[in-house]
């Protein structure tokens, strides 16, 4: 192992404070980490996409907002989102509607209010318009699966923002299922 890694090994080791519990019937909402964007969902909640005048790509369509639940599933949109993105974790007291499973995609009910919902990925949810920002309890990070410097200043400019906002979420690494000590984060990351 180089030298690089080895201190990124030990940086990671030193961050990376006591095991957490993770809930099993927590739901999780994946997001591609832009600074500003991580502000509006901690203030104002994640929002459906007629709400942000977006278009409707994905399965959930104009009014429902994608989440994942940890059901084991190798090919489900948990394992990719959270391997590959910063992912908030939501309170189990949300009215979510489980998708079913379909082969091929079925359109008809896409861009519905009804809560009749389907996707390809197994372990997918979806809510109805907005959650609310005070049923964010904490975030998913992965920092040891793929260890660089990058994905460390990355953290701690999440934890940066926690700091700014005065939200006291905690950290989760998602391999080590440890809780990610943001004190030490501010300190030993430059």
């Amino acid at each position: 192992m180089t030298k690089e890694k080895m201190d990124l090994v030990n940086l990671i080791n030193e961050i990376c404070d006591k095991m957490g519990k993770k809930d099993e019937e927590w739901f999780y909402h994946g997001f591609e980490y832009n600074k500003d964007v991580f502000i509006k969902l901690l203030t104002e909640g994640i929002m459906c996409k007629k709400s942000l005048i977006m278009p409707p790509i994905g399965y959930n369509g104009n009014y429902y907002i994608s989440l994942s639940k940890n059901i084991n599933e190798i090919d489900g949109y948990y394992n990719y989102s959270l391997k590959n993105l910063p992912t908030l974790i939501i309170d189990k007291h949300i009215i979510a509607f489980k998708t079913k499973k379909v082969n091929s995609f079925r359109y008809t009910f896409i861009n519905s209010i009804l809560p009749i919902r389907c996707s390809y990925e197994p372990d997918e949810w979806q809510a109805f318009y907005k959650i609310n920002p005070n049923k964010i309890i904490g975030l998913h990070y992965d920092i040891s699966t793929y260890m660089s410097l990058e994905k460390l200043r990355k953290l701690k400019e999440i934890v940066e923002v926690l700091k700014y906002l005065d939200k006291d979420l905690p950290v989760y690494d998602l391999n080590t299922n440890s809780i990610i000590n943001k004190d030490k984060v501010l300190k030993l990351i430059k």
